[in-house]
């Protein structure tokens, strides 16, 4: 039997879903030849026409790759493959979480037809939720479209224990609108006002120190910034904590997605507690320890994690966010399903 080889365009190569399926496809005996498209996008084209003398059987295209698409499409017409594309989130999703002041109408319309012309393009695109998916195929008219919830990295973990006095609440993310840390940060500051002995933790990418700086306009007790840190610190740090916040941002993006934070809070079984967007309601939904805030969510969330602080013990010994992890996000699972999908279209 031939072995298999995928043409794989890939950009972040430490990231949870791009490893997620590069080690699908070695697992089911596929050869990669990995493009590298960190480059600017026509220098890494012209370097990318070597491709055409090569043989393979499939192309992927891995997120957030919806630049590389008009050319994956060119390749697979002429080398007669198919082509799949992982949209974890649209070109227009991550502009409007990403901007930081008033939003540029015209490059909003133009992400939007982006959009519209690059997904039409692959032979299977695959989202991360249910309710993405069910988004990008109204707005979109998108046919062709699967759902893989993608598990963090594999890491085994030592469960510690500690003796504590206080609450610890933690954030891992990269400070983007769909977080809403602006609203983490108001929460902790009525938390202060009854008790000041809950810790708060954020770990991630300031823009500018911009919420450090309301947090000490705000005068805030107990919250500590952290810059991104190497994955074994930062696990430290979560095993270290009671509660993980999610996402408390109301933009498009915060709807549909789930962050990889929170699969790594269920994976350690800690109690969580999110903004009830779309996405959440479809995974965290019936579990006695996963908190759905509603609207207003600085009030809601600061009442949360109040009454969790008056009722840690018995919340901790009913912890069951593990189910989820094993239930929807067990990556063996996962990757019979990516089996099956790769092997009705590599022809």
């Amino acid at each position: 039997m031939t072995e298999k080889t995928v043409c794989f365009f890939g950009k972040l190569n430490k990231y949870p879903r791009q490893l997620f399926f590069k080690n699908s496809f070695e697992q089911c005996g596929y050869k990669i030849i990995y493009i590298d498209n960190n480059k600017n996008i026509f220098f890494r084209h012209f370097l990318n026409l070597k491709i055409l003398f090569l043989r393979f059987d499939l192309i992927f295209v891995s997120w957030p790759g919806w630049s590389d698409l008009i050319f994956a499409k060119l390749l697979s017409l002429i080398k007669r493959k198919k082509l799949i594309y992982d949209c974890f989130t649209t070109s227009q999703e991550d502009y409007l979480d990403n901007f930081h002041g008033n939003i540029n109408y015209f490059k909003k319309i133009f992400y939007y037809f982006a959009d519209i012309i690059s997904l039409k393009l692959p032979d299977h695109i695959i989202t991360d939720t249910k309710y993405h998916k069910f988004y990008i195929v109204k707005k979109y008219n998108i046919k062709n479209i699967s759902c893989i919830y993608i598990s963090e990295k594999k890491t085994f973990y030592n469960k510690k224990l500690f003796n504590k006095k206080n609450l610890d609440i933690i954030f891992v993310g990269a400070f983007r609108n769909l977080h809403g840390i602006e609203n983490i940060i108001k929460a902790h500051r009525i938390v202060n006002l009854y008790n000041k002995n809950i810790n708060l933790r954020l770990i991630g990418t300031d823009y500018g120190k911009k919420f450090e700086n309301l947090a000490k306009m705000m005068r805030l007790q107990n919250i500590f910034f952290y810059k991104r840190l190497n994955y074994k610190s930062m696990i430290n740090y979560i095993e270290e904590s009671d509660v993980c916040l999610g996402i408390f941002g109301e933009s498009i993006k915060a709807q549909n997605v789930i962050s990889n934070f929170l699969i790594t809070a269920c994976r350690l079984g800690k109690i969580i507690v999110t903004f009830k967007t779309g996405a959440a309601e479809e995974i965290f939904k019936n579990n006695s320890s996963c908190f759905l805030i509603t609207k207003p969510i600085i009030q809601n969330l600061a009442k949360k994690i109040l009454e969790i602080n008056k009722n840690i013990k018995l919340i901790k010994n009913d912890s069951n966010t593990k189910v989820i992890y094993n239930n929807i996000f067990n990556s063996s699972v996962q990757k019979e399903f990516f089996k099956k999908l790769i092997s009705k279209y590599c022809i």
